[in-house]
């Protein structure tokens, strides 16, 4: 749950753990003795310790108590691309604007994280940052999360810079426990751009042409003000059975589906003068014309359609490149290119 100051839920847990200085203060003193011993023995003879800084209660208040017992030693952040807590402010310059690393990195700064106790800052992406959880896992037997990817992936980068007799410590702060559905499993690394697809065997030939090949029809869309009746019109006189729902903006708000609006108006859910919002999708899938038919596949395995989007000159009101709607793509298509590029 997102919270800003202001909002009528200022007392949301979520939202005192970001701000509460007292987090950042309490993580070395309710550090048991053994392990505060444990950790300044082992840190005696080390130079860096690098950390992917959360909300940053953990960097501020680990990171603080280590430079009191050992003033020689350097702290690193990594932080995503797409985040805006590195420093100085022009590493966070990117048309990145998000990312699938859970748990670092924010666009707001948390009153909880103490910058001044990081000493350097590293930008981490979404690709090597998995890549490097993913190898953990097979070849080193580590049940690491993708932040700890991110933290090995800029100490690498960084290691270059160490001298003899130096060493760097890498905290790995997640698990794996909540994405065995995610970076874990390869069709969700193929479907969201971040490895690449094996070709078929026996075939493929289509496999690495863009989708802007298929011939996809022109797009149609519905405003967020358009009925469940009027959407139920519009997709019998189509002939189609689904829709992309958009802002004044052209911002995709959603997509209402034939199979949904049936089963919400049967079941009394929804009725013909429910605004369309009411029974569309939020999660959908958005690809780009260069993508390419072996991972749009990959995609359409598990959903039954994916919006194509188009990028534009226009910029928002944040800098942010304005995508538009160029299409919704589905399985017949890429089904009768494949047909009918087989029987020339």
């Amino acid at each position: 749950m997102w919270v800003w100051p202001g909002d009528s839920r200022m007392k949301s847990p979520t939202l005192i753990f970001w701000t509460s200085i007292v987090t950042r203060g309490i993580r070395w003193p309710t550090t048991t003795g053994q392990r505060r011993r444990s950790c300044c023995s082992v840190a005696g003879g080390w130079t860096w310790w690098w950390w992917g800084p959360e909300p940053g209660g953990t960097v501020a208040g680990i990171g603080r108590k280590l430079k009191e017992k050992l003033p020689h030693v350097q702290v690193v952040g990594v932080d995503p691309l797409g985040s805006v807590l590195a420093e100085p402010p022009e590493l966070n310059d990117t048309d990145v604007t998000g990312y699938h690393v859970e748990g670092i990195g924010y666009d707001f700064l948390p009153t909880v994280l103490d910058r001044g106790v990081v000493d350097q800052w590293y930008k981490s992406n979404d690709k090597d940052s998995f890549a490097f959880a993913r190898r953990l896992i097979a070849e080193e037997g580590l049940l690491c999360g993708g932040s700890s990817g991110s933290a090995l992936s800029a100490a690498l980068k960084a290691a270059r810079e160490l001298k003899e007799g130096q060493t760097c410590v890498v905290v790995l702060p997640d698990s794996v426990r909540n994405y065995l559905t995610k970076f874990v499993d390869d069709q969700w690394m193929v479907c969201e751009g971040l490895m690449d697809c094996e070709v078929p065997a026996g075939g493929g030939w289509w496999w690495s042409q863009p989708l802007s090949v298929l011939p996809l029809l022109p797009i149609i869309t519905v405003g967020e003000q358009v009925t469940c009746g009027e959407a139920v019109k519009l997709l019998q006189e189509k002939q189609i059975d689904q829709v992309p729902i958009l802002t004044d903006n052209g911002d995709v708000l959603g997509m209402v589906t034939l199979s949904n609006l049936t089963t919400k108006m049967v079941r009394g859910q929804a009725n013909t003068s429910d605004p369309v919002t009411s029974v569309s999708y939020t999660q959908f899938r958005k690809v780009m014309p260069n993508t390419s038919l072996g991972q749009l596949s990959k995609i359409l395995e598990k959903d039954h359609y994916a919006i194509v989007m188009h990028d534009s000159n226009k910029r928002d009101a944040r800098g942010e490149k304005i995508s538009t709607v160029g299409g919704v793509v589905t399985s017949i298509d890429l089904l009768q290119y494949i047909s009918s590029q087989q029987q020339q």
